[in-house]
């Protein structure tokens, strides 16, 4: 009762009354009054007030009577129970996804430019178990996923945007570039990223693609940033452009996502193509 008071609209508290009549856990009549002048021998007259106190706030509060609610049949009250917590915990196992933008819906410069970029279509069982995994409510994006590749390019810029109210508030997320190098990698050694969170504030940080592992999906971690009520989106972009001399080429890009920080991570080098 406590964390619900700390924790008003985050925790749910559903009393089940077992044998026992939910008056008498109110008024703390009957075994209950019996118990607790016992318990307060034990355990002190203060931290038992705390425990009639919780009691009480508890029995007032809409719940489930093993009696009234299932005729005293405990199988038809655990149904019913489990039943009102799934209805709960829905709207927020929905959002327990990764938002996943492949990349055909991030903003590519030059991606239109066949010259530039190859863009091919490749077979579900060539793309990580844990990419298709995550797409948000399920999303089918058919038999195969659209990558892109760079082929010849000075100017590497690639960004995405997402609407910060489809995201859970209070949640802290990270945002990443899913990428594969290619071992004929040419680029500077670092590229630049950028994140630009609903709040207004912005991260910048510097990744050694050079250094990371060839002909596997890997992450490119841009930031986090935690999903208020802001009302705006959250932004972030991939640069490799300081050097307009030196050629990028060798990168494959299967999208971006924005993943909760609870999600459980996976070692991405496991995968190959």
């Amino acid at each position: 009762m406590e964390s619900k008071r700390n924790n008003e609209g985050q925790v749910v508290v559903i009393p089940v009354f077992y044998n026992v009549d939910p008056s008498d856990v109110r008024h703390q009549i009957g075994t209950f009054r019996q118990a607790f002048q016992k318990h307060e021998e034990r355990h002190g007259a203060e931290l038992v007030r705390k425990w009639r106190n919780a009691l009480t706030t508890a029995s007032n509060l809409s719940g489930y009577d093993l009696q009234q609610d299932a005729h005293g049949n405990e199988g038809d009250l655990v149904q019913k129970v489990v039943a009102y917590v799934r209805q709960k915990l829905q709207p927020i196992i929905d959002k327990m996804y990764a938002v996943q933008l492949p990349a055909d819906k991030l903003e590519i410069d030059h991606g239109n430019n066949s010259r530039k970029w190859n863009w091919f279509v490749d077979g579900n069982d060539r793309i990580p178990s844990w990419w298709t995994s995550r797409r948000l409510n399920n999303d089918n994006w058919g038999e195969g996923t659209e990558i892109a590749e760079v082929m010849k390019v000075y100017w590497l810029h690639i960004a995405g945007e997402y609407e910060e109210n489809l995201l859970t508030p209070g949640w802290t997320y990270e945002v990443h570039f899913v990428v594969k190098l290619k071992q004929d990698l040419e680029m500077e050694r670092t590229a630049k990223l950028i994140l630009d969170a609903p709040n207004g504030t912005s991260q910048e940080s510097r990744e050694n693609l050079m250094g990371k592992p060839r002909d596997q999906w890997i992450e490119i971690k841009v930031g986090e940033f935690k999903a208020q009520n802001h009302g705006g989106k959250v932004e972030f972009s991939l640069y490799a452009s300081e050097d307009d001399t030196i050629r990028k080429r060798g990168i494959y890009v299967l999208g971006a996502q924005i993943v909760p920080v609870f999600f459980p991570r996976i070692n991405m080098y496991e995968y190959g193509r």
